[in-house]
């Protein structure tokens, strides 16, 4: 997923995130930072791989691309020690999320104590093209972290999430963030692709 971002301010409150939440590996080798950079600008601190003491509490940055498109981007490090996609991002966009991801030994509740959301967990995908063209797979065949908004009494809007974050304990215990908007067809191509979930009981409205 690539964005044109609309000045260097905006990327250097990325990089300042990075660095407070992920504290990221560069490979200085293939990279080039311009000279006229200030030492103490975030993106020459990334670039030099300043050791920056990381954030306890998670962190979360609105922003657009050059063509206006709205972006949040959902940060936290490893010392937060609470489920990314249960704990954070779904109290951040106020809804409940299918999460897409990769998981092996331990995984996460679909429900804790921490949030009163829950998340849903896809089992398999299958994208349709046509009646003779199919793809098809189970969620152990993918290593792709995305999520998609429940739409349900309390939420009607298209959320998508794009991350670098698995649902499985051990993943409490790295920084990592999402890149989350709203795009209709999107959303709908993704929703209309969960095969299988692995779900739990819907609270009842009152």
């Amino acid at each position: 997923m690539c964005i044109t971002l609309p000045n260097y301010e905006t990327a250097n409150q990325i990089t300042q995130q990075m660095l407070e939440q992920q504290n990221p590996q560069i490979l200085t080798e293939s990279s080039r930072i311009p000279e006229s950079l200030s030492e103490d600008e975030a993106l020459a601190l990334l670039f030099q791989g300043a050791q920056i003491n990381e954030s306890k509490q998670p962190s979360t940055l609105k922003l657009q691309s050059k063509g206006g498109k709205e972006f949040l981007l959902v940060a936290k490090s490893k010392h937060w020690g609470e489920d990314f996609w249960l704990d954070l991002v779904s109290p951040e966009l106020k809804c409940d999320l299918v999460v897409e991801t990769w998981r092996r030994g331990k995984v996460t509740p679909l429900q804790d104590k921490h949030s009163t959301y829950f998340d849903e967990e896809i089992l398999s995908l299958c994208f349709k093209f046509s009646s003779s063209k199919t793809y098809e797979w189970p969620y152990t065949k993918d290593h792709a972290k995305w999520a998609v908004a429940l739409k349900n009494d309390t939420n009607q809007l298209p959320w998508i999430c794009v991350a670098d974050m698995n649902r499985m304990v051990p993943q409490e215990k790295r920084g990592g963030g999402c890149l989350c908007f709203q795009e209709e067809p999107l959303w709908n191509a993704l929703n209309n692709a969960e095969e299988t979930l692995h779900q739990i009981e819907q609270p009842v409205p009152s």
